[in-house]
């Protein structure tokens, strides 16, 4: 899944300069947020709405967090 997805992300412009490990490393957080969130939303009770919201509020300030970072990383640099 993550393989994939670092591909398409490698498509867009801002990211071509990226090397093929951040490139990785930022898909498979998209990926892992999101079955982290299936798991939460698995276990939650059945039909209960507000927990589903709650669970879909969190994931979506995960991944604003992951895409508004994004531009500031500095690809291939290690510190």
């Amino acid at each position: 899944m993550a393989s994939e997805l670092a591909t398409d992300l490698a498509r867009f412009p801002v990211l071509r300069e990226w090397t093929t490990e951040d490139l990785q490393m930022v898909s498979s957080l998209f990926v892992n947020s999101m079955i982290s969130t299936v798991e939460d939303l698995l276990e939650a009770s059945p039909g209960d709405a507000r927990r589903e919201a709650e669970i879909a509020a969190v994931a979506t300030k995960q991944l604003r967090l992951v895409v508004l970072g994004m531009p500031a990383w500095r690809s291939g640099t290690r510190k």
